[in-house]
């Protein structure tokens, strides 16, 4: 769709505040789905937020991924507020093993991170609702990517929303769309879509990504915090490299999951051996940022790893950007990372000792159950 407008936020707080001050500018609705959903210090001015705006008579709609909000402090305690100040809060693929009609798989989840006011604001990215330090008791913190939409786009974000919606409560929510015209054109930017996940016929991000990077002329760079492909992602990028395409990958440093964290260093071999570039983020910081760029003319942002998991198992999210100018404000985003990363050595990686090597073969076995 033609006519958005885009804008970035790194900084975490800034995140935050995005979220905040789009719902206090709410009139008639608010959507909130996310993958983590916490009620902390850092985030209680996104349910403070909320609760002003169910008092002004805005509908608030919340959608979370049970099985993984429920791991972090004072989970019931987050469900109750939002009830008492009138969310409609539903948990989204409630975990049930037992056979039957309401039988759930419990190795599928929804991955999106969305927030939509009226119909023509969304804010989405890599950032769940939660401290950035995620409630761990190490030093490890993380740093995302949130983008702020407004434009036309906005209604296909919002059908992604009512389809999630429908399949946890059965309401179409039919009124907000076909009562009211597109968004207004905001912007110049040209921008889809692209949901993925196991409700889909195909695996939409993994063909999607495999395409760009077949087509790249000259470079693909890929900002990532779990790298797990599959034969033919991976055969993709070490294609591309070999054939002359500048391929680079940041990834972080520090491991925030053991066996994910050794799985996807695995890979790094290969990927040297073919001649793609890998930049490794500075400690203590985990860079959560999913980014893809393909010759400096398309970029994909958004919830989606390059893993197994995102590519088969997870609902994902991502937005797809065909605008040069907007395309180069994510370059410069990944020009700062690279500044705050060291290049990872052929030579020195493959002095690596036999133990770490054992580790990562038999983590690469495990990881697309994790």
């Amino acid at each position: 769709m033609h006519g958005n407008n885009l804008t970035f936020y790194t900084d975490y707080q800034d995140g935050f505040d995005v979220v905040v001050d789009a719902i206090d500018a709410a009139k008639k609705y608010v959507h909130i789905e996310y993958f983590i959903l916490v009620l902390d210090k850092k985030t209680a001015r996104i349910f403070d937020a909320m609760e002003r705006a169910v008092k002004r008579g805005v509908e608030v709609r919340v959608l979370y991924d049970r099985l993984i909000s429920a791991r972090y402090p004072k989970h019931g305690d987050m469900v109750r507020r939002l009830k008492k100040i009138g969310a409609d809060v539903r948990p989204m693929i409630p975990l049930n093993l037992i056979p039957g009609p309401n039988f759930t798989r419990p190795d599928l989840r929804n991955h999106r991170k969305i927030t939509i006011v009226d119909g023509v604001v969304a804010i989405t990215g890599s950032q769940n609702i939660v401290d950035k330090k995620y409630h761990r008791k190490d030093n490890l913190h993380y740093e995302e990517l949130v983008v702020r939409i407004e434009g036309p786009v906005v209604w296909q974000l919002n059908n992604v929303f009512r389809a999630d919606w429908y399949q946890e409560t059965k309401e179409p929510l039919l009124e907000l769309v076909e009562d009211e015209d597109l968004p207004k054109k905001k912007g110049e930017v040209i921008t889809q879509i692209l949901p993925s996940g196991p409700t889909h016929d195909e695996e939409n991000n993994l063909r999607f990504y495999t395409s760009m990077v077949y087509a790249a002329r000259e470079r693909v760079s890929i900002v990532v915090p779990y790298f797990i492909p599959d034969d033919a992602f991976l055969d993709a990028l070490t294609t591309a490299a070999k054939r002359g395409v500048k391929v680079t990958i940041i990834n972080s440093a520090i491991i925030d999951k053991h066996i994910v964290g050794y799985a996807q260093r695995s890979f790094y071999e290969e990927l040297l051996e073919a001649g793609v570039t890998i930049y490794l983020y500075n400690k203590p910081v985990f860079l959560h940022n999913k980014q893809l760029i393909v010759d400096n003319d398309v970029a994909v942002v958004g919830s989606s790893n390059f893993d197994v998991r995102s590519f088969a198992l997870d609902l994902e999210l991502n937005v797809v950007i065909y605008d040069q100018k907007t395309v180069e404000q994510l370059l410069l985003i990944e020009r700062g990372y690279i500044k705050s990363a060291e290049k990872l050595d052929q030579k020195r990686w493959l002095e690596r000792s036999l133990r770490r090597k054992v580790l990562e073969s038999l983590a690469r076995i495990g990881a697309p159950l994790q």
